[in-house]
């Protein structure tokens, strides 16, 4: 649209105007929803909750569907930050994933289990996953570079840092001049300046990687 009909006027807005009715649409409905389950199935329960009247149940109702609808937006923002499509949803699918399967196969092996029991290893799961995978985003692992040399190779030139012509005749001399005239530390190209904290503690698992999620869940 924005490439053939963008010349003609009011077109561009009504084609974004009906592209924002199509998703208001369908999430109204969807969050109404997820409102109205927790209401039946988490909050009505509760006894704090027993014998509420209509409109209780109906201003509860409204208040989840706000914060539900917070909640999106709220991953929406930190979707931009999560990189990859495919490496986010493979994060958020294997976050709920793996503890959702670890349920299922506990009730099928373990038939002493009770709901506390399978609720609880799920909500351990689930923050579990969830911590690994913030963390992971936050505390990104240094990259590791390969060593490299340069021995034996001849070169010629005239090299210039801040104003200092270094005149050398191999290599071996231009980094020995290079490193009496001026030192830098730049974690980027620099491997030996970059702090390694894979193995601080419990930054180590932060360098999991997100393909493990699920399993981690499972267990």
């Amino acid at each position: 649209v924005k490439d053939k009909l963008s010349h003609l006027p009011g077109v561009p807005g009504i084609f974004v105007a009906t592209l924002l009715s199509a998703a208001l649409s369908s999430l109204s409905s969807g969050l109404n929803t997820l409102a109205t389950l927790l209401w039946a199935d988490i909050f009505s329960p509760m006894p704090c909750f027993k014998g509420a009247s209509e409109f209780v149940a109906t201003t509860t109702s409204k208040i989840l569907t706000v914060c539900l609808g917070a909640l999106c937006v709220g991953m929406a923002f930190l979707a931009s930050k999560l990189g990859g499509l495919v490496q986010a949803g493979y994060t958020v699918v294997g976050v709920m994933a793996g503890p959702v399967l670890g349920v299922y196969l506990l009730g099928m092996a373990v038939p002493f289990c009770n709901k506390k029991g399978a609720f609880s290893g799920l909500l351990s799961g689930w923050g579990f996953c969830v911590w690994i995978a913030i963390g992971g985003y936050l505390y990104k692992p240094a990259a590791e570079l390969l060593p490299f040399s340069a021995d034996d190779c001849p070169l010629q030139s005239n090299i210039s840092i801040l104003a200092t012509t270094i005149r050398t005749t191999t290599i071996a001399d231009t980094t020995t001049a290079l490193i009496n005239t001026l030192v830098t530390c730049d974690p980027s190209i620099n491997a030996s300046c970059v702090t390694d904290a894979s193995g601080a503690g419990l930054l180590s698992l932060y360098t999991i990687s997100y393909t493990y999620l699920p399993f981690i869940g499972l267990v």
